[in-house]
């Protein structure tokens, strides 16, 4: 599944029954987890769309799920634009500090 998430996540594999979570395993009895990039368009395992914390991240938007081309271009301009603002605002953030710092004696 592509996707694209406005936040880092990490997601864990659970294995659900009638009366008990557990968490998947691979071979070697490690956990079965995905980490997420922000900002980055990325392709997830199918199996994320268990995690409670897809399905909550998908309703607040920090996730959207692309269906198609035009979700892809429209999901870059999207990154763009947050990133040029992240940039902004630390910039603006650093001016303000270097600026209200009192001189050291």
């Amino acid at each position: 599944m592509r996707v694209f998430c406005r936040k880092a996540f990490k997601f864990r594999n659970y294995v659900w029954s009638d009366d008990s979570i557990t968490m998947a395993t691979n071979e070697a009895g490690q956990r079965i987890e995905h980490v997420t990039r922000a900002l980055e368009i990325q392709d997830i395992p199918d199996w994320v769309v268990n995690d409670p914390i897809f399905q909550w991240a998908r309703n607040d938007g920090d996730i959207e799920v692309l269906s198609s081309r035009e979700d892809e271009l429209q999901a870059e301009l999207n990154a763009g634009k947050a990133k040029t603002e992240k940039k902004a605002k630390t910039e603006k953030l650093l001016s303000q500090t270097s600026t209200d710092a009192e001189p050291v004696q």
